[in-house]
């Protein structure tokens, strides 16, 4: 079969491998159907791997046709009636996933689904078994498990779909059928479900027999005779009780009825109801009762013989029936190894048809190496010791390994030569695989602790049983062969590498995690069984079902490592502090020093202008002061509290500019506001431009007044509003022209702060800076 990649219609999905021209992988000659091959719909999003699955189908003697999501899938389900099972991805990427197409595909249509996963999660096993799935199959398992799931789930649902027609037969047959028929609680003897006819034989409705139990309807001198027979009744050999018997109709009359009673077989011991068949012999009954009498010992012999033939037949069915539905491999053999019968799976397993097989040398199908094998434990067989019981391994047709388990039974005649074999098999290729990968995830786990220096244990507190991982032994300095798997002796060498101090916490914290389910994570010093000293991290979590904790789950870390470095962490922290408290000291010393001089220069200083410089340089040098004043002792070098930095500025500028003054007074409403250091220092040096520029000129000759600061937080920024209601500013003046350095700085340091500068003129002069908060 050759496959091609073309274009077709747009569809949802992904991994398109050009562009967005969607793909599908078809087969040529599709509708040819002459090779009776089953046609698989495969439901795969990622291309390269429904393109090699593809492949592997085609190469097993499928026709595959393949969809990228679950909505084509959906669409292919509707349009091709040739498709015989769905394979489906359980994870097809955005939008639905493989449960929820799955559900819709088998509205439309009966077909049986097999999942596919990566994953064997519970939770995404649970998923799938809430749907009317035919298997789970985890990806990569090789073709010979994938050809065994997918004939599995045909054969699963091939028989489903001939119980589904059996029920249909039988609830006709209810329905319709000339005699009563009910079906009778075990238990309690109650009825669950009558026919027509058996209202009519005995006067009552449906609903009132519903409400009655089979002795209700029994004549008085019939109650004796009950239903004891059914205690012979099992699961696997059904005898029916068949015989007249009286009953009472609702008129009070007796009415003669020859009654089957089958046990309907249900899971567990006895049956689960019975199914009771009434045939109204009444009026023959009035004419054969002289002949009963005498026929009564020929009919119950009769009677029995055909319950007997009945028994057989039917067992000899059922194990028939459970033989061909069965996934194991069944056969029986003579003793030179001629076949007498094989079952479907078996048949089909080796490649040839049932019919074909009866007749041929079971041997002839094994391998050389197997066939001397099962030869030489088949002739151990004894009537003592009938059955045997093995495992063998053989290559399959594709180049994989089968694993198979096989019982077999020898039968002996009483001279105790053997007259045949009975052999059943199973494929437990997955479970070995699966054995051999748990086996490589446990080498794996124990090399990434070793890598990782963390080790694992586990305490079961319903057998007292202590478990350790390889790494924790090491961790402890012992052999994993010095101590028993399980044994309590796990936990006294550990107790014993701790200090004597730290022993009563250890062991405390351990028993209130069994029994409180309080979980812990402790670090102690720790001494190896080895003499190691080092640092150890242990915690442990409860793992409670029914309110009572089963187990406890935890690690033990080697922290050595990180215990050093924290400690020269510690050394270095501590030296970076010494450092910075030095440099503080030294810069404020020097803030000190440099307010003296200028303080000094402007007290010589003969001109004015040249002592209001140096005023608002000494100004400027104390908002700056204020800002450091609040970082040295907090150590704070992130956020600064602008509001309080504010209320530090406004205040060391009405010491300067209103000692010794009467009639002007500054008021404040600030919000609190968070900024970045270097923020904060910009802020400081605007409020304390236009704060000085208020206070020198809002009020000349002693004029009385008030200068007013406003900070708000608007969230994503703040603003400052400074107002005075002084003689306010000449005529023409512009902030954003003026020339003078104090509206110059405001400017400057507006824009580095990506803020707005604005002057409003009225009853006050109010300026107004908006900036952004960091």
């Amino acid at each position: 079969m050759i496959y091609a990649q073309v274009p077709i219609r747009r569809v949802t999905g992904r991994n398109r491998p050009c562009g967005n021209r969607p793909w599908r992988v078809i087969w040529r000659g599709m509708h040819m159907d002459e090779s009776g091959a089953k046609h698989i719909l495969l439901v795969e999003d990622e291309f390269h791997i429904a393109l090699a699955m593809a492949s592997t189908l085609e190469k097993l003697g499928y026709r595959v046709l393949t969809s990228a999501s679950g909505e084509e899938a959906i669409e292919t389900a509707r349009e091709k009636p040739a498709i015989d099972l769905v394979l489906m991805d359980v994870d097809l990427g955005p939008g639905m996933d493989g449960t929820e197409a799955a559900q819709i595909v088998i509205g439309v249509r009966n077909v049986p689904v097999v999942f596919l996963s990566s994953h064997t999660d519970p939770e995404i096993v649970g998923k799938t078994r809430k749907i009317a799935s035919y298997g789970y199959v985890v990806k990569n398992t090789g073709p010979a498990v994938l050809d065994a799931s997918i004939r599995m789930a045909l054969k699963l649902f091939e028989a489903h779909e001939k119980l589904t027609k059996s029920e249909q037969k039988f609830r006709s047959f209810f329905e319709q059928a000339a005699v009563g028929v009910a079906e009778v609680d075990a238990r309690t003897g109650r009825f669950l479900t009558v026919n027509n006819r058996l209202c009519d034989i005995m006067g009552h409705g449906a609903d009132e027999l519903q409400g009655f139990v089979f002795n209700d309807l029994v004549h008085p001198e019939e109650k004796k005779r009950d239903l004891k027979k059914r205690s012979k009744v099992t699961h696997y050999e059904l005898e029916e009780l068949a015989r007249e018997r009286r009953y009472l109709h609702k008129n009070g009359s007796t009415v003669w009825a020859n009654t089957a009673v089958a046990a309907l077989p249900a899971v567990g011991k006895g049956p689960a109801s019975y199914l009771v068949v009434f045939e109204d012999v009444s009026a023959r009954v009035g004419m054969e009762q002289s002949l009963r009498d005498h026929e009564e010992r020929l009919r119950d012999d009769l009677t029995e013989r055909m319950k007997a033939e009945r028994a057989l037949h039917k067992a000899e069915e059922q194990y028939r029936t459970l033989a061909e539905d069965m996934p194991a491999f069944i056969t029986s053999f003579l003793a030179d190894g001629t076949i007498t019968y094989v079952n479907r799976a078996l048949a089909d397993h080796a490649g040839r048809s049932q019919s074909e097989m009866i007749g041929m040398n079971v041997f002839d199908f094994m391998p050389a190496d197997v066939r001397t094998m099962v030869k030489e434990r088949l002739g151990s067989l004894t009537a003592d010791s009938p059955v045997e019981r093995h495992e063998q391994f053989e290559k399959s047709g594709h180049g994989g390994a089968l694993y198979q388990q096989w019982t077999n039974r020898g039968y002996f005649d009483e001279r105790g030569s053997i007259t045949h074999f009975q052999a059943i098999g199973y494929d437990i290729t997955e479970h070995k695989l699966a054995a051999e990968k748990l086996r490589r995830s446990e080498a794996l786990l124990n090399a990434t602790q070793r890598l990782s220096g963390v080790g694992g244990w586990e305490w079961d507190t319903v057998c007292k049983a202590m478990y350790w991982t390889e790494e924790t032994y090491r961790i402890h300095g012992l052999d994993s062969a010095s101590i028993g798997e399980g044994s309590t002796a796990h936990i006294e060498k550990s107790v014993e590498c701790y200090d004597v101090d730290d022993r009563p916490v250890i062991l405390d914290a351990f028993q209130r995690c069994t029994g409180e389910a309080v979980a812990y994570d402790l670090e102690f010093p720790f001494t190896a069984m080895d003499g190691a000293r080092k640092w150890i991290r242990t915690s442990g979590m409860p793992v409670v079902k029914e309110n009572r904790v089963v187990k406890v789950a935890g690690t033990i870390m080697d922290i050595t490592g990180r215990k050093r470095i924290e400690r020269d962490l510690e050394g270095a922290l501590e030296e970076k502090a010494a450092l910075l408290r030095e440099l503080q000291h030294r810069v404020k010393n020097t803030f000190a020093m440099i307010s003296s001089l200028i303080q000094i220069e402007s007290g010589r200083a003969g001109s004015g202008a040249v002592r209001t410089v140096l005023e608002d340089l000494l100004g400027r040098i104390g908002s700056l002061n204020e800002l450091y004043a609040m970082l040295q002792p907090s150590g704070e070098t992130a956020r600064v509290a602008l509001d309080e930095y504010y209320r530090r500025v406004i205040a060391s500028l009405g010491r300067m500019y209103l000692s010794g003054s009467r009639g002007v007074a500054i008021t404040n409403r600030i919000s609190p506001v968070q900024v970045n250091v270097k923020s904060a220092t910009s802020a400081g040096l605007i409020l304390n431009e236009l704060l000085t520029n208020a206070l020198k000129y809002a009020f000349p000759g002693g004029r009385a007044g008030t200068v007013e600061v406003t900070l708000e937080n608007r969230g994503a920024d703040f603003e400052l509003t400074v107002s005075d209601d002084g003689v306010g500013m000449h005529e023409g003046f512009d902030p954003g022209a003026h020339t003078g350095l104090g509206f110059t700085i405001i400017r400057m340091l507006v824009k580095q702060l990506a803020g707005s500068f604005t002057f409003e003129r009225g009853a006050k002069t109010e300026f107004r800076v908006k900036v952004p908060i960091d």
